[in-house]
């Protein structure tokens, strides 16, 4: 694991929720189709109750990854249980 990914991975486990978003987004900015951070960056935008940002993160692991059962799962919820 990269030094970036550690430091957005323990800023979850800490819920430090804005940390981990801006660590998600500098590893997004380094590879764009990284799915583990693009999949972290939906769930912190959750927890923050940035519902259509979830959405929108999640449907671009999908772009990548049409299979991605973190992405399906997911988004199922959100839709499902919050605002359409």
């Amino acid at each position: 694991m990269t030094l970036l990914k550690d430091k957005a991975i323990q800023a979850m486990i800490l819920g430090d929720w804005k940390k981990a978003a801006s660590l998600n987004k500098a590893l997004i900015n380094e590879n764009p189709k990284d799915i583990d951070a693009l999949n972290r960056l939906a769930y912190v935008f959750t927890i923050l109750g940035k519902i259509q940002d979830a959405k929108s993160t999640y449907r671009k692991v999908l772009k990548i990854d049409i299979l991605n059962q973190i992405a399906i799962r997911n988004i199922k919820k959100l839709t499902e249980t919050g605002p359409k």
